[in-house]
């Protein structure tokens, strides 16, 4: 944030410390109020990697336009999210939440690793139910105390003869998928930090649906196809389940009438800074159309 909008945002909440520095996003405390936090959109678009990789300012106010939106769509619809209020043209207020390790994948069509998972699976084929699976988030290939070779791993559950989740089976989300070979087992309890994780997957996965749902709807009238999504649940400092992850195109797929994909990794593989930037700009057009 620059200067003026931390003066800005001093007035109504006092900005503490930065308890988060992303790749995309920095959150911060607000003094003497434990509830809440501010959630700034960072400016940089990256293309590439190392000395390839080409970086440009543009990014935070489309990104923030397309979050916010999103928001506000899923609260209309009665979908408990973090979100609280808009306070600047690159930041929001939100629940301070606890940010459960893995994130949900939602897919209308087939692409991405899936293909490379279930390679028997067309792309582009449609699934009359959107597909769910889980994914455990990690970094440098480290969970924890584990090392695993790749980031991200499929989760499978095996559950008991109660229905109960007795081990968590991690698979390589880009190869083959067979059901008896994940790389990684883990107990439960390496996984779930908080014990109501365990009893509220029926209500993230109906929840993530309904997320779907949404914005397949609201994109649907603007001539536009919500292929996949990915979607990050927390838990409120009161221990409500919200759905916390920021949705732009970092975590979405769109293609328009034309086949023509809408999506940051599309926009990276055209190795071109200003594809990215047009994509942010584009598809925050497009959410403003949300509520009337």
């Amino acid at each position: 944030m620059d200067a003026q909008e931390v003066d800005e945002l001093n007035d109504m909440y006092p900005i503490g410390t930065r308890i988060v520095n992303g790749g995309t996003i920095e959150v911060f405390s607000i003094k003497n109020n434990d509830n809440f936090v501010i959630i700034n959109a960072k400016d940089a678009i990256t293309v590439g990697d190392g000395s390839t990789r080409k970086v440009k300012k543009g990014r935070a106010k489309p990104a923030n336009k397309i979050a916010v939106n999103v928001f506000r769509l899923l609260e209309l619809y009665g979908i408990p999210t973090a979100f609280v209020k808009q306070d600047s043209k690159t930041s929001f207020i939100a629940k301070h939440c606890k940010i459960f390790p893995y994130k949900i994948s939602v897919r209308r069509k087939a692409n991405g690793s899936l293909l490379k998972r279930k390679p028997k699976i067309s792309a582009g084929q449609r699934f009359k139910e959107p597909l769910i699976d889980f994914y455990l988030k990690t970094k440098n290939n480290k969970w924890r105390m584990h090392n695993f070779p790749c980031n991200d791993p499929f989760i499978r559950f095996s559950v008991d003869q109660l229905g109960k989740i007795c081990e968590i089976n991690l698979h390589h989300p880009a190869k083959p998928f067979y059901a008896g070979s994940p790389f990684k087992r883990l107990f439960p309890s390496e996984v779930f930090a908080l014990g109501e994780q365990k009893i509220l997957f029926d209500e993230m996965t109906n929840t993530a649906r309904n997320v779907f749902y949404a914005l397949e709807t609201a994109w649907k009238r603007q001539g536009m196809t919500l292929v996949d999504l990915k979607i990050e649940f927390g838990l409120t400092q009161q221990g409500k389940l919200v759905v916390a992850g920021i949705v732009d195109i970092d975590s979405l797929s769109l293609l328009d009438s034309l086949g023509k994909h809408f999506d940051k990794q599309t926009s990276e593989n055209a190795g071109s800074v200003k594809d990215v930037q047009k994509c942010y700009i584009a598809v925050a057009k497009m959410t403003e159309k949300f509520i009337p």
